[in-house]
């Protein structure tokens, strides 16, 4: 999926909301999210995103896009009439409305594999398109995975044929991509299959969780 980026599309360009694709369960994409920041970040030069994969074809494409999450809450002031036997008294009181996440895009990136082992581990490096972006307190950083983003790019068919270029393959395979995440305590976890669709939360004490995916954090 593709919202936003830098494109020549003017109707889908930019600092696009992600909310459409992140909230709906999508089976095709898999996001990581930080805790909310206790204190401002800023990031400046290239992300980039290390992955280990598992893939059940030899040419594939994996797609990395940064999110910056902030989360609003809005107030509201009310004035409630209580009748009584004399007159009728005013309370004014606060109502405080759920809490809603916005997800903007800030940079992403994209690497075409074509020498992967079907079923084997491999470790793949994608870097993300510039950025220079400031996260505030309570913020949340978001990284999207998933393994197609068209229009911006080509479609990746899933096959490999040495005596043509990916993009003039004719025929296409249903691929199935798995992501293993290693924990801060050294364990390793499968986070789904062709991108299950779950939210993975990157707790503050998983400092190996968070260098596998993000490397560097900041600048290049």
């Amino acid at each position: 999926p593709n919202l936003g980026g830098a494109t020549f599309n003017p109707m889908n360009c930019g600092r696009v909301s992600q909310n459409s694709i992140e909230q709906i369960n999508r089976k095709d994409i898999v996001t990581f999210t930080t805790y909310p920041l206790k204190k401002p970040l800023t990031i400046v030069g290239r992300i980039k995103v290390r992955l280990n994969v598992v893939s059940d074809v030899k040419g594939t494409d994996y797609v990395a896009r940064a999110c910056h999450v902030t989360t609003r809450t809005t107030t509201r002031t009310e004035i409630i009439k209580i009748p009584n036997k004399n007159n009728i008294n005013s309370n004014s009181g606060t109502i405080s409305s759920p809490s809603q996440q916005n997800s903007e895009n800030i940079a992403d990136g994209i690497v075409r594999c074509s020498n992967l082992v079907p079923g084997k581990c491999s470790t793949i490096e994608i870097s993300l398109s510039p950025v220079m972006n400031r996260l505030g307190v309570g913020d949340q950083l978001r990284l999207q995975i998933c393994s197609a983003s068209f229009p911006k790019y080509g479609r990746h068919l899933n096959t490999i044929d040495d005596n043509k270029p990916f993009h003039l393959a004719v025929n296409s395979n249903i691929s199935t991509q798995q992501i293993i995440v290693e924990r801060g305590d050294g364990t390793k976890t499968n986070v789904g299959n062709s991108a299950s669709g779950n939210d993975e939360r990157l707790s503050n004490d998983d400092d190996i969780a968070i260098s596998t995916v993000m490397v560097p954090v900041l600048v290049e």
